[in-house]
């Protein structure tokens, strides 16, 4: 295993090489280092470039421990902790009721993607009532009809629109955070089908309908950090 001295610190690390410019560095697992890098870097490089790194590297070790996307005791939706009550049953459902998550299934452990098929669900419902409530203000701007609606879990984006096919998707961990994020992202979305970039004219039409868009962007980053995704 290969090490590297991180002030008083050995670590360890891997390099992967793939086919891009730049060099990346990311924190695994019991602090280890995963360097991904072009394959004409020479491992002299790599070591300076993990040296020259070395505040960045303590920050992210002192990271506290991300939450896991899948409690077993409770789920968060719009930033509600809800607790999650197994019924064991040969039938696959999960159903919200009364403020109580209730997951039939004859398994022991969590089915990952069949929770995260109902966050899906949940992101998309309330992305209709959305809509609604939209038609006499963004509406007016925008047309908000025949937009095709899809939600996943996304690693590194909120949202994406796909001008041309008029499709949106939205990242599924929104549904763990407070309404108005998701209101967010979706207006941002929506505006892209007018105006494809991020130009002024893009911020002006986004502010126009959300002023505090740029303060919630930050704050939906740092909560997107609280979760391993």
């Amino acid at each position: 295993m290969k090490t590297v001295q991180i002030g008083t610190k050995q670590m360890s690390y891997d390099i992967r090489y793939k086919n891009i410019k730049n060099t990346y560095l990311r924190i695994k697992k019991n602090s280890h280092l995963l360097i991904t890098t072009n394959k004409l870097v020479s491992e002299s490089e790599i070591i300076k470039f993990i040296q020259k790194n070395e505040a960045k590297i303590h920050k992210m070790i002192d990271i506290p421990q991300r939450l896991n996307l899948y409690n077993s005791d409770f789920v968060s939706i719009f930033g509600q902790k809800i607790p999650l009550e197994k019924v064991k049953s040969s039938n696959q459902k999960i159903i919200l009721s009364n403020n109580i998550l209730i997951y039939q299934t004859n398994q022991q452990d969590l089915n990952h993607k069949k929770l995260e098929s109902f966050f899906q669900t949940i992101v998309l419902d309330t992305v209709k009532v959305m809509l609604l409530t939209l038609e006499d203000t963004l509406g007016k701007e925008i047309n908000l009809n025949n937009i095709t609606f899809k939600s996943q879990l996304m690693k590194s984006q909120f949202g994406s629109c796909h001008i041309k096919k008029r499709i949106i998707k939205l990242n599924s961990v929104l549904c763990r955070f407070e309404k108005k994020y998701l209101h967010a992202i979706l207006l941002h979305e929506l505006i892209h089908l007018v105006v494809p970039g991020h130009q002024k004219s893009f911020y002006d039409l986004l502010l126009k309908y959300e002023p505090n868009y740029k303060i919630m962007r930050k704050e939906l980053k740092q909560l997107f950090k609280n979760y391993e995704v």
